[in-house]
This record gives C-alpha cells, sequence and structure tokens, in this order.
C-alpha cells in the first residue's frame, strides 16, 4: 500500500551532511525497491567517499527541488533497473564523479543545474549490451565551469535523446566516437 513519510521543518527544507558518514561503497541517501516515491526540499552535503543519491530497482520516482553537492562519486545515481525518473527544479554542483549518472529507461530532468561535477552535468551511462535509455532534457543549465552539459558514455548507444530550451556553458553534447 501507499503511504507518505513526511520530514518537514520551519524553513521548508531538510540538509543531511553526509560528510565522513558513509563508506564508499555506499550512498549518503539510498532508494530501492520503490514505487510511486516523491522525494523533496532536500540540500544532501557531500560524502567525500562516496555518491550523494542511488535509486536502485525503483520506479516512477521524483526528485523536486532537492540540491547533491561536494561528493567524490556522482550527486544521483541510477541503476539500469530505474524505469521512470524525474528531476526537477534541482541543483548538482561540485560532484566529482558527475551531476547526475543515469541508467535505466524512461529519464526526465526539467529546470535543473549542473556545474563543476566532473565529467558532465548529466552523464548517460548504459551498459553494453543493455536496454537503451530515453531521455529528456528541458529548461536545464550548465553553468561555464561545467565540461560538458550531457556526456554520453552508454556503450549500447541511446534511443531517443530530446534536449530543449537547455543552456550549456563550456560544451552542449559532446560527440560521440564510433
Amino acid at each position: 500500500r501507499r503511504f507518505d513519510l513526511r520530514i518537514t521543518t520551519a524553513g521548508g527544507r531538510v540538509t543531511i551532511d553526509g560528510t565522513g558518514a558513509c563508506p564508499e561503497s555506499q550512498p549518503a541517501f539510498g532508494v530501492s525497491l520503490s514505487r510511486h516515491l516523491r522525494i523533496e526540499n532536500i540540500v544532501l552535503r557531500g560524502n567525500p567517499e562516496g555518491a550523494g543519491f542511488l535509486v536502485d530497482h525503483s520506479g516512477d520516482i521524483r526528485f523536486t527541488n532537492v540540491t547533491a553537492s561536494g561528493f567524490a562519486g556522482c550527486g544521483l545515481v541510477s541503476t539500469l533497473s530505474v524505469v521512470g525518473l524525474f528531476v526537477d527544479l534541482s541543483r548538482f554542483t561540485d560532484n566529482s564523479g558527475g551531476g547526475l549518472c543515469l541508467n535505466g529507461n524512461g529519464l526526465w530532468i526539467t529546470g535543473t543545474t549542473t556545474d563543476r561535477n566532473g565529467p558532465g552535468g548529466i552523464v548517460l551511462q548504459g551498459v553494453p549490451g543493455g536496454v537503451a535509455m530515453n531521455a529528456f532534457v528541458s529548461r536545464s543549465l550548465a553553468g561555464s565551469d561545467q565540461p560538458a552539459g550531457i556526456t554520453a558514455q552508454a556503450p549500447g548507444g541511446l534511443n531517443n535523446l530530446v534536449v530543449t530550451r537547455s543552456t550549456f556553458g563550456a560544451r552542449g553534447v559532446p560527440p560521440r566516437a564510433g
């Protein structure tokens, strides 16, 4: 059955400081085996050993007004088993591994800002022989200190990458060799 877990503060946003809290193999905030989940109004601060948010074996997960910064890995990671990931009005900055490192199918990124994140603001990873991704990016911004707005690393290729009304600082979507 569906249920609501609500954590509220007088200021409207919850801050979670992951500094030194998790080993490299663990995210600071993990979601697994979930459906129809909304994660809103959270500031997640760096874990110099690992990743920020992780979504695994889940569907219809929505991130709204979240911030992840200061992670050695990615600010948000999704695995191939994720279907329907929505990220809206969020910020991912200063993450060495990338802002959003995404696998899965049905990825919607809107109104999201990335800057100073490793190889790319949005890194579409994929796996060899894996299911092609369908990604939609709109009204998103990669700052001038972001080497690439979107980096496509999916060895099996990408299907249906649609980018509209977005601005990418240094480079938009670098060409993929091969």
